[in-house]
C-alpha cells in the first residue's frame, strides 16, 4: 500500500466514518512515521489535517509516554473496581 510516497503500516478504525492510518514517510531526506485521521470520500479514504508526524528520534519517547499512558488509565480502572 502506498500513501502519498509512504508505506502503510497500520490502520485503526477511529468511527464508522474515520481511521487512523500509520505510515513510514520519507520527505526531503528525512524519515518519520505519520499518524493521520482519514475520512472516506471520492470513493477512498483521504487524509485530514489533524495527525501527527514523529522523527524516529522522537518516536520511541512518544511510545513509552503513550505506554505509560494505558498504564495510568488501568490502574485507574482497577482502582475503582
Amino acid at each position: 500500500m502506498d500513501y502519498h510516497n509512504g508505506t502503510i503500516i497500520g490502520e485503526v478504525e477511529r468511527n464508522k466514518q474515520e481511521k487512523y492510518i500509520v505510515a513510514a514517510k520519507e520527505y526531503k531526506g528525512y524519515k518519520y512515521v505519520d499518524i493521520r485521521v482519514h475520512y472516506w470520500g471520492e470513493g477512498r479514504w483521504l487524509p485530514t489535517k489533524k495527525g501527527i508526524t514523529i522523527t524516529p528520534k522522537n518516536a520511541e519517547s512518544m511510545m513509552s509516554a503513550i505506554n505509560e499512558g494505558l498504564c495510568a488509565i488501568n490502574e485507574t480502572k482497577q482502582d475503582k473496581v
